[in-house]
């Protein structure tokens, strides 16, 4: 887990585990398991071709209960989920990425034309996206098949939860919320044209 002081998350993890590693980074070899003194893997976030194959069933079954969709909007820390939502897509739908502003790697990395790396961890509410930069992997789908990639505000994060509590009845976590404000905005066309689209599903 991250080695984020004023999480919430780690006593309630740490009565339901007798071990609660902190601060694991990633693997740099993706099909290379870490050995570490303790005999724990590190199971990559997203930089893995079987975890991105996982995450993009979201996607497939989001556009099988609803082919009416014509955009997909999806958040993006280390590119994972995104990537696969991608590569499931049929001609004529798009993808939309969607990054904290405080932490825009993939956004940034678009721009550049090549994967950067931001100084430092981002400070964002969305902690299960605080990538500082985009994966190998993903990266080489995701410069190719998003079709644009929006940035969000802390505070955009917590209208969204908000809105999915109070309409939805759904507590959402601010990774996966994200999507939820984005798709009912209107989505800029930097860095690939794309037009205004009547149906968009957010995939979290």
């Amino acid at each position: 887990m991250p080695p984020d002081p004023e999480s919430r998350r780690h006593p309630r993890a740490r009565r339901q585990s007798r071990h609660l590693p902190l601060g694991l980074r990633e693997p740099r070899r993706p099909h290379r398991r870490d050995r570490r003194p303790d005999g724990l893997a590190v199971v990559p976030s997203a930089n893995s071709r079987h975890i991105m194959a996982g995450a993009g069933t979201a996607a497939l079954e989001l556009l099988t209960d609803h082919p009416e969709i014509e955009t997909l909007v999806v958040p993006v820390g280390g590119g994972g989920l995104a990537a696969a939502t991608a590569k499931h897509l049929h001609t004529g739908i798009k993808a939309i990425g969607v990054d904290p502003q405080e932490g825009a790697d993939t956004l940034l990395s678009l721009r550049c034309g090549q994967r950067i790396a931001l100084p430092d961890t981002p400070a964002t509410i969305t902690n299960g996206l605080g990538h500082s930069s985009p994966s190998p992997l993903t990266w080489a789908v995701n410069s190719q098949l998003l079709n644009t990639v929006v940035t969000v505000t802390d505070n955009d994060i917590t209208t969204a939860m908000a809105f999915a509590f109070r309409h939805l009845k759904v507590v959402a976590e601010p990774s996966g919320a994200r999507p939820r404000f984005t798709a009912g905005q209107d989505v800029p066309t930097h860095p690939r044209s794309l037009k205004r689209t009547r149906h968009r599903g957010p995939v979290s």
